[in-house]
């Protein structure tokens, strides 16, 4: 199948490689383009403007960093759409986004992804689906090709909705991972201990288990950047806002990923966040 994808990133990178190893013929799109050689080195084919990159594909998707750059790719890229095409999304961005993209594109399918860029290499991802059944029966085999799971959302917006608050989860965990992290190498417990106790935890999330050594050891190189998770805690919090609920625990958060952000760490992983909490 010929495939397009829109945004070249850690997370859409790995995407294209993915369907490349899956057989598909794949045309990349990149802002930057210097993301897109090690693409171009496996065999994807390269385009210059995100019109032409889906002129002659069947299934586009677009993995974007912020809801500004999905709505100014899509207003590029949707006229050069036949009405036989799917647009998938995996952007995480807000409802309002979503909804504005299924306005202009029939055939649309939100699927933010849960899991970072080795599951989708390794297929073992899950997906939160959303958008009309026809187009997400269209693009159910390649999805499947990257995913090990898919949750289906009904509604578009339902999909993206439900990545923000899942990120909600894994940003403000990941905080109180490093708080108490902090406490306990504080008051003289040694990492060994922190390891035995926390490392099997029932009470810490997966995604939040895998930033043990992150936060322990002080290399925070990673995927989920402070910078990406700041953006997501705006669109968790904005959504309390237009509920008329307050969400201290992600207003606090933020707080932290912002001092981190200023302190230059924006493009870490977000478990960066326990030098603030340090103050070192």
């Amino acid at each position: 199948m010929q495939v397009a994808v829109l945004g070249t990133g850690r997370m859409g990178g790995a995407l294209a490689e993915r369907l490349l190893g899956s057989g598909h013929t794949v045309t990349v799109w990149n802002r930057t383009p210097a993301r897109i050689d090690p693409l171009a080195a496996r065999g994807a084919r390269v385009a210059r403007t995100p019109a032409a990159a889906v002129q002659d594909s069947a299934v586009i998707f677009m993995v974007l960093s912020a809801d500004s750059a999905v709505r100014e790719v899509v207003t590029d890229a949707v006229n050069a759409m036949g009405g036989d095409r799917v647009l998938v999304d995996c952007s995480t961005v807000s409802p309002d986004t979503t909804d504005m993209v299924a306005e202009q594109v029939d055939r649309f399918v939100a699927a933010p992804i849960l899991g970072g860029p080795q599951a989708i290499l390794n297929a073992t991802t899950t997906l939160l689906v959303g958008g009309p059944a026809s187009a997400v029966e269209a693009v159910r085999p390649i999805l499947n090709a990257i995913s090990s799971r898919i949750i289906e959302c009904g509604a578009a917006s339902n999909a993206t909705t439900m990545k923000i608050l899942s990120n909600l989860i894994l940003i403000s965990s990941t905080s109180v991972l490093a708080e108490a992290i902090a406490i306990a190498q504080r008051t003289g417990v040694d990492n060994d201990l922190l390891r035995t106790v926390f490392a099997e935890s029932p009470v810490i999330g997966a995604g939040v288990r895998t930033r043990l050594e992150n936060i322990l050891g002080g290399d925070h190189s990673g995927w989920f950047t402070v910078d990406l998770a700041e953006k997501d805690l705006g669109l968790a919090i904005g959504l309390g806002q237009e509920v008329g609920l307050i969400t201290p625990i992600a207003d606090g958060a933020r707080a932290e990923l912002r001092e981190a952000q200023e302190a230059g760490l924006g493009d870490q992983d977000l478990a960066a966040v326990v030098e603030v909490i340090r103050g070192d």
